[in-house]
């Protein structure tokens, strides 16, 4: 029993160490900046879309259209100079 456990053990070991040999070959890089477009703007999007009109106050939630806080909109406001380097908006 004891050396049947043995070779079990030493199999699966085998068949890690040989996984991760040849999972470390060279792959094509993620496309990061893709998803960094698409996260950018569509954040900036959200920013802009849920600014009160009157106050310029920023939705804290999605969900709940009624709350707004300074947090969110010194957010809000970061988001603007983002938008007008990527060319989103205009100064």
């Amino acid at each position: 029993m004891k050396r049947y456990l043995s070779r079990v053990f030493s199999t699966i070991l085998i068949i890690v160490l040989i996984g991760s040999l040849v999972g470390c070959g060279e792959k094509t890089p993620p496309r990061a900046p893709d998803l960094l477009d698409e996260v950018s703007r569509r954040t900036f999007n959200y920013f802009w879309d849920f600014t009160h009109p009157e106050t310029g106050l920023v939705l804290d939630k999605y969900i709940d259209q009624t709350v707004a806080s300074i947090a969110a909109t010194g957010f809000g406001l970061a988001a603007l100079p983002v938008g007008v380097e990527k060319g989103w908006i205009t100064r």
